[in-house]
């Protein structure tokens, strides 16, 4: 189950400001799973995941971070209790409210 966002705008900071703290491989991932959904076709996604993770990896760090929030921005879910916004449409991907510290990277 998901919940749709209702934080501070700190708080929407801080998942923009996390991230960015996220490995361009797993922007790309992401990426490809945003761009691939919904795809009702199971049989053929696999390949229409592959082909949008080849386009990802085309894509500057920028332009993955800003489509991403884009689109996080838009879908608006996050886990029971609020703590992490959902990156991908499937929650298998997430980044805190709460600020990361530099520490933790």
């Amino acid at each position: 189950m998901a919940w749709n966002w209702s934080h501070t705008q700190e708080a929407y900071d801080n998942a923009r400001d996390n991230l960015e703290t996220l490995s361009l491989e797993t922007l790309h991932i992401i990426w490809a799973e945003i761009k691939s959904y919904p795809n009702d076709d199971k049989w053929n996604w696999e390949r229409f995941y592959n082909d949008n993770l080849d386009l990802a990896k085309k894509l500057s760090y920028n332009c993955l971070l800003d489509d991403i929030w884009g689109y996080m921005d838009d879908f608006r879910t996050c886990d029971n209790g609020g703590f992490n916004a959902w990156c991908c449409p499937y929650g298998c991907h997430t980044v805190p409210f709460d600020l990361i510290k530099d520490d933790i990277k």
